[in-house]
């Protein structure tokens, strides 16, 4: 048989028992929580890193895209020169044929 000493630490044994058993379940709620929020971030991360390497080659190819017009628009001033070069060349023969 047991004394009311005895059914007192046996009550409190108990109750600090319970004490901890929910304190595991509510550590066991947290790091679930927190496991899901981690995954949430790298998720995050890992979207934001997609979008930012799609950027860099759209990137990439607007610069292409933009050297390739420059460098079209540089032969075509050559052309120009050329042709100008030509032109002023006729002129002045076309002005010695005049003046003989």
């Amino acid at each position: 048989m047991m004394n009311n000493g005895e059914n007192s630490r046996l009550d409190r044994l108990e109750t600090l028992a319970e004490k901890i058993l929910e304190g595991l379940a509510e550590t066991r709620l947290r790091t679930d929580s927190n496991a899901r929020s981690i995954e949430a971030l790298t998720n995050e991360g890992r979207i934001a890193r997609n979008r930012l390497y799609e950027a860099m080659t759209r990137l990439a190819a607007a610069q292409a895209t933009f050297w390739e017009i420059q460098s079209d628009y540089y032969q075509h001033l050559e052309q120009i020169d050329e042709r100008q070069a030509r032109m002023i060349e006729l002129l002045n023969r076309l002005e010695q044929r005049l003046a003989e």
